[in-house]
């Protein structure tokens, strides 16, 4: 089974508005549809990746594990941040 035709689009990465010069929040939810774009991406080529090494691709790297065999940290696994901006607890 082929991967999705979709994962040969680049999508485009988010620009910010003018807003997060002026906003705290308007510049936090532009970094975070930054990181969904980057996760986003890195799900694609991990798709791409796993396909052509089924297909007997030699390749000089490990591909990523999909998405739902991957461990994601807790927030407890990184002490002493709250979040992904890096505030102090």
């Amino acid at each position: 089974m082929f991967p999705p035709a979709e994962d040969l689009r680049v999508p485009e990465k988010p620009k910010p508005g003018l807003e997060v010069l002026f906003s705290r929040e308007a510049g936090e939810r532009h970094d975070n549809a930054v990181e969904a774009w980057g996760e986003a991406l890195a799900a694609q080529v991990g798709r791409q990746c796993r396909f052509w090494r089924e297909q007997g691709m030699p390749l000089p790297f490990d591909c990523p594990p999909p998405e739902e065999e991957r461990e994601t940290p807790s927030q407890d696994a990184r002490p002493g941040l709250s979040g992904h901006n890096g505030e102090r607890r």
